[in-house]
């Protein structure tokens, strides 16, 4: 039972034991009223009703007394166009909209909701759960697993990059929890220089994901384009301090990408760099070993390819090192005619450097082909090198 006070009088109002409901004091009026904190919806039976008008100042209309704030804007505009609004009664509480709506003579029926105008916003994810709000086009990338389509959201106009995945490769139950496990590491990251995840959504056959498009060229396409297929320091020191930002983004979030490598790594028009597939990427804590040997033969660190267990950002620091080295001279650090023998100089790890490259730089890779995981760079340390080379 709640007790009021109104118009010099005591009442008693029995609650309908709903929680929602509560009695409030309106200052401007001097009335007791009540509030529907939580959904219109609370007020739809006629007891309720008629419980809400008995305590409404005789001078007003029958009114109903109806709350919410995504509603509140379309509410208020509907008030204002029909002069509907109690005086001194616009300055609204900005929690709970406190909106009255004059109901039709002798009618339970409220004036019927506006309904509330969607802002635009880049891919609605209530309107792009299927395909046929893309149009498709040419295929720009495939991997081992899916193959990455341009295409065209028709709604916004808008170019993104979808990665499709064929749902007959999830018969294994690990390789459906590592493309579960890629989108909610892409949900998680925020940074200039890692390609942006839009949404998800999926058909019987395919799953699909919905990423920024990347209009550019891979890495491994810029250093071919490059006069002796080589990147001047400068500039090679320019485009790998970017991915070492994204990098260390990444592992101060305890996100291991695992795949680092020249196809992965993306230059826009404009000469910014996007890290991009997280296929294999993991969530893991600096201090957990992780047992899963995965990633391409010539990125993968020693530890990896003797298929001992590891720590996720030393193997990530030895890719960047492979990297830096195939943009200053055009070629891997390690290379073999069978794949034992490239597995052989990995772990030997011995490199030469000509005069050309400066010592910092030199420094700098050398500390990132380190084969004692332990004293290998972190990509603080890479930082630190990079923005102060001595």
């Amino acid at each position: 039972m709640y007790q009021t006070k109104s118009y010099g009088q005591t009442k008693n109002y029995r609650s309908f034991n709903r929680p929602s409901l509560f009695p409030i004091k309106n200052s401007l009026n001097g009335v007791w009223t009540n509030k529907v904190r939580n959904n219109l919806s609370a007020v739809q039976d006629q007891t309720s009703t008629d419980f809400y008008r008995t305590n409404l100042p005789p001078r007003l209309p029958k009114i109903s007394i109806a709350t919410t704030t995504k509603q509140s804007i379309a509410y208020q505009k509907l008030l204002d166009e029909r002069n509907l609004w109690p005086k001194k009664y616009k300055d609204v509480n900005k929690t709970f909209y406190e909106i009255r709506v004059p109901l039709q003579q002798d009618s339970m029926q409220r004036i019927k909701e506006p309904q509330e105008v969607q802002k635009k916003t880049f891919i609605d994810k209530r309107q792009s759960k299927h395909s046929c709000e893309y149009e498709f086009g040419e295929c720009i990338g495939k991997g081992a697993y899916a193959r990455v389509k341009e295409a065209i959201h028709i709604r916004f106009n808008k170019p993104v990059a979808i990665k499709i995945y064929d749902k007959e490769l999830f018969e294994e139950a690990r390789r459906k929890k590592r493309v579960m496990l890629e989108v909610e590491i892409m949900k998680m990251l925020h940074h200039k220089n890692i390609v942006k995840y839009y949404d998800r959504f999926q058909t019987s056959k395919h799953l699909y994901l919905v990423m920024e498009l990347v209009k550019g060229c891979s890495l491994r396409e810029y250093i071919k384009s490059q006069p002796n297929k080589k990147v001047k320091e400068s500039k090679a020191l320019k485009i790998f301090k970017d991915i070492a930002l994204a990098v260390n983004y990444c592992h101060e979030n305890n996100v291991y990408h695992r795949d680092i490598k020249l196809d992965n790594i993306l230059l826009d028009r404009t000469g910014n760099i996007k890290l991009i597939d997280f296929g294999f990427s993991i969530l893991a804590e600096k201090s957990q070993r992780l047992k899963t040997h995965c990633g391409t033969l010539s990125y993968m660190a020693p530890e990896i390819v003797t298929k001992k267990e590891y720590y996720g950002g030393p193997v990530d620091m030895w890719a960047l090192g492979v990297i830096l080295y195939s943009m200053l001279f055009g070629r891997y650090p390690f290379s073999g005619s069978t794949d034992p023998e490239l597995i052989k100089k990995i772990k030997e790890a011995s490199i030469k450097f000509p005069d050309e490259i400066s010592t910092p730089t030199q420094r700098i890779i050398k500390g990132l082909l380190e084969v004692n995981p332990n004293k290998r760079l972190t990509s603080q340390e890479l930082l630190l090198s990079l923005n102060n080379p001595t």
